[in-house]
């Protein structure tokens, strides 16, 4: 069956970059929707101003798409121009949807740029001159946790969390700084260049694209020059699933060294291989990659060790196990390794997820992580793409013909929610730099638990760097973790 086209203009999108075509826009998905067959919706190539939508929206997104099968959204090089909170998609429960074919950007930008004319380390505070508003309406803006800027600048991204704004004059603000941060004023100089948050674009936005729970789906040639917080949320989803020239760099001339406030594609609790190709990750202010899975809290255990009650760390109460799932046990307030083993049994329940184990676990209790490493992308690949910034990786995949520009590049668990503990991870024809000295550790293979725990008993293992090279920086392995080098 051939996929009936609708176009946009026919529901009244002008694409001047002037009018707002958000509701012209949803109403043409809302219709293509309903038709209830496969379906594709046409954009023209022209600049389309995205300033308000219908409320019932999902999270606030252009394309909201729920229990939706086979929908194709081709953009053909238009370019979707926001204003606010406003975000691309949210696509949920959905099978076989594709999006291609975007320029994405925003309308007033998600960031501000502020040129320090004053600090004080003392009272922990820096005065910015700004090219534009910061967005809030009262003269003091109080935050909510996490609120950061950076210093623009490409060779360092120091956080420097802000706890309350004070509009001094037009254009003039004097932020004050977390103690936390108190040591980095130290690196002040008066003329400094600083990234602030636009307060109605930026921490508090949400994800670009939120992608959870489909069957199959493909995301291809999308541009993104600005973008207020996540990327794409990328979660519990199955099938074939393909990111494919994902492009995220400022335009020619742009003066900000960012695309956006936090992470490119934060990865998690996928079962199905993601792929990913010929894609292009540039400045960012948290992981280009974090590929990882959500921890399970141990809250009740039998005598044996063999019968297990726990709770993911963070999204939802279950999750759907089968028998033969593999799964590690460890203490993060200890560091202690508990053992591995299988599903032998699940049981019925909603409130909680609860297993059989094939092994006796005496040691484990209440508090303690279980991890299932079907939860953490197994079979991902990222290729043939360019990678800036930080990097987390947490499971079976491979990163081959990549080009690292990083920070750091860390093959971990995490202490909050995110495991498992890493194994079969492979970087293969790789390289990588650093826009720091040489000396610096920009590999980094160990595990961690909570409080800054190092040197803990469960370890990495058969992580493999084939024929890659290091342009600049340095590997560090953390003693009893394995690191594998072939040339």
């Amino acid at each position: 069956m051939q996929p009936k086209e609708f176009f946009i203009k026919d529901f009244g999108a002008l694409g001047d970059g002037v009018t707002n075509d958000g509701f012209a826009i949803c109403e043409a998905v809302r219709a293509a929707i309903e038709y209830g067959k496969p379906a594709v919706i046409n954009f023209d190539k022209a600049v389309y101003r995205i300033t308000d939508i219908p409320q019932e929206n999902n999270r606030r997104c252009l394309f909201s798409l729920n229990n939706v099968r086979d929908l194709s959204i081709k953009g053909n090089g238009a370019t979707l121009l926001f204003k606010g909170a406003i975000k691309l998609m949210s696509m949920e429960n959905c099978t076989n949807c594709s999006l291609d074919g975007f320029i994405i950007d925003y309308s007033p930008k998600p960031f501000v740029l502020g040129i320090v004319t004053d600090f004080s380390v003392e009272d922990c505070y820096i005065d910015f001159d700004t090219n534009g508003d910061l967005g809030f309406e009262s003269d003091v803006y109080l935050p909510k946790p996490p609120c950061f800027g950076f210093p623009n600048r490409s060779d360092i991204r120091y956080h420097y969390s802000f706890v309350r704004f004070e509009r001094v004059a037009e254009n003039k603000y004097r932020l004050n700084i977390h103690e936390k941060s108190r040591d980095r004023i130290e690196k002040v100089k008066v003329g400094d260049e600083f990234i602030l948050p636009y307060i109605p674009c930026s921490h508090y936005a949400g994800g670009a694209c939120t992608i959870y729970n489909n069957d199959g789906f493909t995301i291809s040639n999308l541009r993104f020059y600005s973008h207020p917080e996540f990327g794409f949320d990328v979660r519990c989803n199955r099938g074939n699933m393909l990111f494919d020239r994902i492009v995220l760099k400022q335009e020619e001339g742009s003066p900000f060294h960012l695309i956006s406030w936090r992470d490119c594609f934060h990865v998690k609790d996928n079962v199905s291989p993601v792929i990913w190709d010929n894609c292009y990750i540039g400045p960012i202010g948290d992981d280009a990659y974090n590929l990882s899975c959500v921890h399970l809290d141990v809250t009740n255990v039998s005598g044996d060790g063999k019968t297990i009650e726990c709770l993911p760390a963070e999204k939802g109460k279950t999750r759907d196990i089968e028998i033969g799932d593999e799964f590690i046990a460890y203490d993060l307030q200890t560091g202690k390794y508990i053992g591995e083993g299988h599903v032998a049994r699940v049981y019925d329940r909603d409130d909680c997820v609860q297993f059989d184990s094939d092994v006796e676990l005496e040691k484990l209790g209440k508090g303690m992580q279980i991890s299932f490493y079907k939860y953490a992308n197994p079979g991902f690949v990222v290729k043939n793409s360019y990678i800036e910034g930080t990097v987390r990786a947490r499971r079976m995949g491979t990163f081959e013909n990549c080009e690292f520009n990083v920070f750091w590049v860390y093959v971990e668990n995490e202490h909050f929610v995110e495991g498992p503990i890493p194994k079969n991870l492979t970087f293969k024809n790789c390289t990588f730099t650093t826009p720091y000295d040489d000396s610096a550790k920009i590999f980094r293979v160990g595990t961690i638990g909570k409080n800054g725990l190092k040197n803990c008993e469960y370890k990495c293992r058969n992580i493999r760097l084939e024929n890659c090279k290091f342009l600049k920086g340095q590997i560090e392995l953390e003693d009893g973790n394995e690191l594998i080098i072939t040339d």
